[in-house]
C-alpha cells in the first residue's frame, strides 16, 4: 500500500489511458492526537456529495474511478483541529491501489469546571 500525502498531490489529474475505467481502493482514517472527542461520529465527504458518517478507529473504504477526488473531514469539535484541513484534492491513480487518505484529528484537553 502506498501512502499519499494529501499536501503534496494536490493539482494531479491522471486520465484513463486505454480500455475502461481503472477503479482504485481508498482506504480513510483518522488519528486521534490528545484527548479522544466526545462526539462519537464525525462525516468524512467525498467529492462534495457523499457522505459516510466515521467512528474514530475506524477504516473506511471506497471503490472510486482513478482521477482526482475531494476528500473533507466535517464535525469538528470544539478545542479541535483537523489536519489537513477543508476539502483535500487527492489524485488516484490504479497502480497504487489501495490508496491511504489519513486526517489528523488533534483535540486539546480542556480543565474541568470548578464551582464553589
Amino acid at each position: 500500500m502506498r501512502v499519499l500525502p494529501t499536501t503534496l498531490i494536490s493539482g494531479m489529474l491522471l486520465l484513463g489511458a486505454g480500455c475502461g475505467v481503472e477503479e482504485v481502493d481508498v482506504l480513510v482514517t483518522v488519528d486521534v492526537v490528545g484527548p479522544v472527542p466526545t462526539s462519537t461520529y464525525h462525516w468524512i465527504e467525498v467529492d462534495s456529495s457523499f457522505q459516510r458518517s466515521y467512528a474514530f478507529g475506524d477504516t473506511l473504504h471506497y471503490t472510486m474511478k482513478a482521477g482526482t477526488h475531494t476528500f473533507h473531514f466535517y464535525m469538528v469539535g470544539p478545542n479541535c483541529s483537523v489536519d489537513p484541513a477543508g476539502p483535500v484534492p487527492v489524485a488516484l491513480r490504479a497502480e497504487d491501489s489501495p490508496v491511504l487518505v489519513k486526517f489528523v484529528y488533534t483535540c486539546a484537553a480542556t480543565a474541568p469546571e470548578v464551582s464553589e
